[in-house]
């Protein structure tokens, strides 16, 4: 029988650190997650409804250690309304 390759083309086990619940309002804070050797860490932003728009947070990871700090504008990178919501981390692959 033939090798078959593999294609990535549905939901794919993920492998979850954890997670923060942070509130409306919320620009500043951080979380340590302990990473498995060889792995680094991303996360989603998960809102919990919306926000008038006019504030805004950067949420950024290094290593093991995930930073808020607020935003003067919603435009950039790892940018979003500062709606309360739910961090959650997990490890990819390096």
């Amino acid at each position: 029988m033939a090798q078959e390759t593999k294609n990535n083309t549905g939901i794919l086990p993920t492998f979850i650190l954890g997670y923060s619940q942070i509130s409306k309002g919320q620009a500043s804070g951080s979380f340590s997650y302990a990473l498995p050797s060889g792995m680094g860490a991303s996360f989603i932003f998960i809102p919990f409804g919306s926000d008038d728009g006019s504030s805004w947070r950067t949420i950024t990871i290094s290593g093991e250690t995930v930073t808020l700090s607020s935003s003067s504008s919603g435009s950039g990178a790892n940018t979003y309304p500062i709606a309360a919501g739910l961090i959650v981390v997990y490890a990819v692959n390096l």
